[in-house]
Formats: C-alpha cells, structure tokens, sequence
C-alpha cells in the first residue's frame, strides 16, 4: 500500500502483511471462504485495498471476502458463491465501481456500484468456460480475457460482446490493463 504497509496473499486463504518495510511480519490462514468439508480456506488470486484497512479478496471456492481493518480479520460477502468454481480477477476503476470474474464450465461477472458491499450478476457472458480477466474504462466498456487466448469487448456494458482477439488456443490471458 506505501512503502511501510505490504500485503501478499496466496494459497490456502493466506495473508500475510508488514506495517514496518518487511522486517516483520504477522501471517493468517483465514482470508478465503473456508472449504466446507476441510478446515482451510480456499486459495486467494487476487485483491484490492480501497486505503490501507479497507480491501476485497477474491479466489477458490468461490471466495469473495472483505477486511476492514487492514487483514486482522475477514468477512465473506454474501451472495456471491457458484459451486465448485473461482473468481480469478478483481478490477474496480473506482472506489465505487468493481467487477469480479470467475469460473470454470460455468462462467461468472459481478458488478458492484456501492464499493463491494452489495454485488449483481451480470446477464449476459461471452461464450468461454473461464474467464480469467476484467477492465472496465467506463461504463460501457469492458475487456475481459479467457483461458483460450482470447479477449472480449463490449461497448454496452455487457449486454453484448464481441470476440476481439484470438491467440493462440489455451493460452491463459491472466491479465490486461490500460493506461488510457
């Protein structure tokens, strides 16, 4: 977050941050939604701290979980759990309006438009088994990259989409971003 505050989060719901440079730092095992049938949480892919307290992290087992307190504890956003799949990718553009992507077979977009407190699927989806990406310049366009080594826009904000580019098949699009 600056040069004093780092956070990393990873595999089994960890989180881990430094509020000194990385001299030190204080480790929890509790920032993913816990697996219902072992006592670990599932794995975290991506993040997006608002300020120092207050971020969103996304991953397995369709793990949607909040801190507002800068990683000492999490919440789980309600509402935003599909069986058996993962969000991949959280984008806000700003603090207000975000996006999150995900699955696997069946494929997932939430918007939200109040900072991540309450979220609504999106209708209308490309026709991709995993999405792996978002961005959002405006309200009407979005990118969205998949596992097959294409990217999707749409100048409507999701009611249609169109297939842009396609590269090369299972090539992951892990990511995009523009400056402008």
């Amino acid at each position: 977050w600056d040069k004093d505050n780092w956070y990393i989060a990873g595999q089994f719901g960890t989180f881990m941050k430094t509020s000194d440079g990385g001299v030190n730092w204080v480790f929890s095992n509790k920032a993913g939604r816990m697996y219902s049938n072992i006592s670990v949480s599932g794995d975290i892919f991506d993040a997006h701290f608002f300020n120092a307290n207050n971020g969103i992290l996304v991953g397995g087992n369709s793990s949607v979980t909040r801190t507002t307190n800068g990683g000492n504890s999490f919440d789980t956003i309600p509402g935003l759990y599909f069986p058996v799949n993962n969000w991949w990718n959280i984008f806000f553009r700003n603090d207000m309006t975000g996006y999150i992507v995900g699955g696997e077979l069946t494929c997932k977009i939430a918007k939200t438009t109040d900072g991540g407190y309450n979220w609504s699927f999106m209708s209308t989806l490309p026709n991709t088994n995993k999405l792996l990406n978002i961005y959002s310049s405006n309200d009407t366009v979005l990118i969205l990259t998949d596992q097959n080594g294409r990217v999707y826009r749409s100048s409507n904000g999701g009611l249609n989409w169109n297939l842009n580019v396609l590269g090369p098949l299972y090539t992951n699009m892990q990511g995009c971003n523009f400056i402008n």
